[in-house]
């Protein structure tokens, strides 16, 4: 999902259009992978052959549909046609070879994330231990680079599939490929500005590079969760239009893909909105006016060949963003930002009429306002709005239900909460945040194991949504199925990477009597929150299990330094220091099952978003 790229420097380039080469046989694959091949790419993973051949399918159809939406070919794309890359701007088919590009687009996919996390962070310059458990990693990534061994550019995509379904993996796959073919076809791959001036105008604009990631993603992916990413998206710039949230073209149209990436951490509803956004212009530019949209992206890349890869200024950089415009207006007869109006109209139209057709889908706009957070409490009035608006005019539809159920959960309305999340998970029985919500809804009912059942049935739906996985590490570690929770856990700090399931999956652990798993669960916590106090305590009370006492009187101490009033800690350590072992109420055999004993504390209370 995120684009790595190395930047290139042409010091020459000679127009002239060359010999056509010869295609190239693909290189082999590395020990482990088998190889399928569509027209420009060579697909490998390390699962099986029969994977392989399923995920070249994939990457072949989104192929052909750019290939076909674009007037390009494979020969194009490998730099080995005799046709034109472009006859008005007289490219040579083969600008890419002589670009020094490979002829083959790299599309590897691992069985497991840490092969995938591996590499990314090897590439991303990431070589401190714990900074790499603690840093999130992307679904998917594309890059182009020129690797030391090699004489040639290289055009990578990588992904993996650890637990995920074949729905999501296309849509990581097709994301990327939206970035690598929209460049490919600009031929613009100067990669983005610097760490610290992401807002430099280098490269391509994001509203273009983005656009076409989500034509690929959303439009082109099969998959249920693509075309509910796509509503969710309509709904959210269809609201935004029509309250001024919207980004002005003026800014939509220089916002670098890097600023919108750092954006993310600071401001995630902001850089969402880009996203959506994007994908919004970059639909109605294709489908509402195509012709004239591509010969302006035909104009934009003639200017570029001329103002840029000619270029003989010393420190030139590469960039589409001031000549953007008059790219635009050579095909359109008017200003890029003249579009904005159109595009406005449009928008608010053609979801005038959704709505009106599918009243229930008022539920996403009600989910808008719950993700705004500019004015809490009239946003979240108005998402009440929405969701009651939903439920009232498409009773049988379970959207309603379900928005009424998590403005419930954030009211701590647990009874309203659980009739309305249930009759949301009936009426949508294939909809991954009806039953999470239905799950999240019995956990706070203290219904343990009807929750792991509900959160059970959303990870069916989808399998690395690192919110059920916690929710189903809490519900089966109180329902006292902590195997389940201990692999739970395991999943959803490799989802997110967030280290605070590492503690979590400790504590399973720890009270399935797993003691030496507890207490690596605990050390890995603790190697990278060395001053947490009930790291270090619980740290300490697996080692006494395990007969380590020094080990562990010694942790508790730390503990107890780091957090001097801490109750448990206390007790632990005088217990330690006579020879005796503390004990806790779950483990009890005489304590109910699944029931929570009124003393303790829900570990982490699950927050609605």
């Amino acid at each position: 999902m995120r684009a790595l790229l190395v930047a290139i420097f042409f010091a020459s380039l000679n127009a002239a259009a060359g010999q056509p080469m010869a295609i190239e046989p693909p290189p082999k694959p590395p020990p482990g992978f088998s190889q399928a091949l569509t027209p420009c790419c060579i697909v490998e993973t390390d699962v099986s052959p029969e994977f392989t051949k399923k995920v070249a399918a994939m990457v072949s159809s989104a192929e052909q549909k750019f290939y076909n939406l674009f007037k390009l070919n494979h020969e194009l794309m490998q730099g080995v046609s005799k046709v034109k890359f472009d006859n008005k701007a007289n490219i040579p088919g083969t600008i890419l070879g002589e670009m020094g590009f490979r002829q083959w687009v790299e599309v590897r996919i691992f069985k497991s994330q840490e092969g995938f996390s591996d590499e990314w962070f090897d590439t991303t310059g990431v070589k401190d231990k714990q900074q790499r458990m603690r840093q999130g990693i992307p679904g998917a990534y594309f890059s182009i680079s020129k690797p030391y061994e090699e004489k040639k550019w290289l055009r990578r995509i990588r992904s993996f599939v650890s637990n995920r379904d074949d729905d999501e993996l296309e849509r990581t796959i097709l994301h990327e490929m939206g970035h690598l073919f929209m460049l490919t076809y600009l031929l613009e791959f100067s990669g983005d500005p610097p760490a610290g001036q992401e807002s430099m105008k280098r490269g391509t604009p994001s509203w273009l590079q983005e656009g076409m990631a989500q034509l690929f993603e959303n439009l082109w992916s099969k998959a249920e969760s693509a075309k509910k990413a796509r509503l969710r998206q309509q709904s959210m710039i269809y609201e935004a239009i029509k309250i001024g949230d919207a980004y002005p073209f003026e800014e939509f149209i220089n916002i670098t893909n890097a600023h919108n990436l750092k954006a993310v951490a600071g401001d995630p509803l902001r850089a969402t909105l880009n996203y959506a956004q994007s994908a919004s212009v970059m639909d109605y530019m294709c489908n509402v006016d195509g012709a004239r949209f591509f010969n302006f992206l035909q104009n934009l890349r003639q200017l570029h060949f001329e103002r840029n890869l000619r270029s003989r200024e010393q420190g030139h950089i590469n960039e589409l963003y001031s000549f953007q415009n008059e790219a635009f207006k050579n095909a359109f007869n008017s200003d890029l930002k003249q579009v904005e109006d159109f595009w406005k109209k449009h928008v608010i139209k053609t979801m005038d009429e959704t709505f009106k057709k599918s009243p229930e889908y008022q539920y996403w706009i009600g989910e808008y306002y719950l993700r705004r957070g500019k004015n809490k409490e009239q946003d979240y009035a108005k998402a009440e709005e929405m969701f009651s608006k939903a439920m009232q005019m498409a009773p049988t539809k379970g959207e309603g239900y379900l928005g009424t159920g998590r403005m419930a959960i954030r009211k701590g309305n647990n009874d309203l909460a659980l009739a309305t999340l249930q009759k949301a998970a009936e009426l949508m029985p294939k909809d991954d945040d009806a039953q999470y919500y239905y799950g999240v809804a019995q956990l706070n009912m203290g219904q343990f194991k009807e929750a792991v059942e509900s959160f059970e049935k959303s990870l069916k739906i989808w399998p690395r949504n690192d919110r059920a996985l916690g929710g189903m590490g809490q519900a089966a570690f109180h329902a006292r199925q902590y195997d389940k929770a201990m692999e739970a856990f395991d999943k959803a700090y490799e989802a997110s990477r967030n280290p605070y399931h590492l503690f979590q999956k400790g504590n399973a652990a720890f009270f399935g009597k797993k003691y030496r798993e507890a207490q690596t669960s605990f050390a890995r916590y603790c190697e990278m929150f060395p001053n947490d106090a009930q790291g270090q305590l619980w740290y300490g009370l697996a080692a006494w299990r395990l007969g380590e006492k020094p080990f562990a009187i010694e942790k508790m101490q730390a503990a107890l330094k780091l957090q001097p009033n801490d109750g448990l800690a206390k007790e632990a350590l005088a217990l330690a220091q006579k020879g005796e072992t503390v004990k806790f109420e779950r483990e009890d055999p005489d304590v109910e099952a699944g029931k929570k004993p009124p003393a303790e504390k829900a570990m982490v209370r699950i927050e609605d978003e």
